[in-house]
């Protein structure tokens, strides 16, 4: 039996942080695979014992790529696509075979495009499980299909965020996301351009690939300048070392429109640091407002601004949410989540294997 998992990339990014994990992880339990739709950078750290597959190898158009997965894929492979775009090519790649298929939906499916969300609705029959990252997606799905859907949350390794103290003297405020629209990085500029006018001592530091090009990030230039904030709000790329920059920074940051379960709202929290967080899907699983964290709703610059202030101002406030986020630690600890995703596995092959 192969463990394969089908993905765009493997570059930098939240579902392509949780694939190396998981594949790490059960490369010494099974056969383990990783196909990637598309040649890129190999970001994360993976496995020898695990191989990876490059689609492009086959051929570059869809067709080829779709046979390509066709012909790979054998009776007994578990087959785990992440991402909807991949996960709808290879439910279409398998139609007319027997295969099991656990798609991992890692975005808000509400706010997918509508042919997309058709064609999700149409290839169902050939989902045997679906994993979603919180209750809030679950519940997006008609309850005849949520009979098939299981909650697994993004895995930490613990050890990586607990080596730094948080530091009130730090003055960096910081964000950590793909430069993205669905990101709403104008918001989060215009709210930090608002808070420097009380605040001058703070900066924002912004980390993340470029995933929209050099153009949308220009557009985010652009607009720095325009406030006369270049001097303290700065766009980065993506930072191998992720787990330093949470050891310096203030508190953590994030405006997103919608999202499915942000690995760097995880990684935080983990770290230790007081965070604000539009209430997303995701964020409003992990965070109980006041208690381990800031909500404010989406698009709402003033409260970011005022949100911001707060945790600035009252640095009490800041150290108690600051200490209570590390208690995700455990309940994401990857040995917890890698052990969900095994159960899983167990549970639903033995299933398969019977209807087959």
């Amino acid at each position: 039996m192969r463990l394969i998992f089908v993905t765009c990339t493997l570059n930098s990014g939240g579902a392509e942080r949780v694939i190396s994990i998981l594949a790490n992880y059960f490369s010494s339990k099974y056969n383990t695979e990783i196909i990637c739709w598309r040649k890129d950078e190999i970001f994360y750290q993976i496995d020898p014992a695990v191989k990876i597959v490059e689609l492009e190898d086959y051929g570059k158009n869809l067709i080829t790529k779709l046979l390509a997965l066709r012909k790979h894929f054998q009776k007994d492979d578990i087959i785990i696509p992440f991402m909807e775009e991949i996960y709808g090519r290879v439910l279409i790649s398998v139609i007319g075979q027997k295969r099991t298929v656990i798609p991992s939906e890692r975005n808000d499916p509400s706010k997918t495009k509508i042919l997309w969300r058709i064609g999700r609705r149409l290839l169902q029959f050939k989902i045997t499980a679906f994993v979603v990252q919180t209750e809030t997606i679950k519940e997006y799905y008609t309850k005849a299909f949520q009979k098939k859907i299981f909650v697994i949350p993004n895995p930490v390794h613990p050890k990586q965020y607990t080596t730094h103290q948080w530091n009130k003297e730090s003055k960096m405020v910081l964000a950590v996301a793909r430069t993205d629209p669905q990101k709403n990085y104008p918001m989060m500029i215009k709210a930090f351009a608002q808070l420097h006018k009380s605040h001058p001592e703070y900066i924002l530091e912004i980390y993340g690939s470029k995933d929209k090009g050099e153009s949308y990030c220009q557009q985010l230039l652009k607009l720095i300048a325009s406030n006369n904030a270049e001097q303290y709000i700065h766009i980065n790329g993506r930072h191998h070392n992720v787990a330093q920059l949470y050891s310096q920074a203030y508190l953590f940051v994030m405006s997103s429109d919608f999202e499915g379960m942000s690995n760097s709202l995880i990684e935080a929290m983990c770290s230790g640091r007081p965070v604000i967080s539009t209430r997303v899907s995701g964020a409003r699983d992990l965070i109980v407002d006041k208690q381990n964290g800031l909500l404010v709703n989406i698009g709402d610059q003033n409260a970011f601004t005022n949100a911001l202030k707060l945790l600035i101002e009252n640095q009490d406030l800041a150290q108690t949410l600051a200490q209570n986020a590390t208690k995700l630690r455990e309940v994401l600890s990857k040995d917890t989540i890698c052990t969900m995703w095994n159960n899983l596995l167990i549970n639903n092959t033995a299933l398969c294997q019977q209807s087959q």
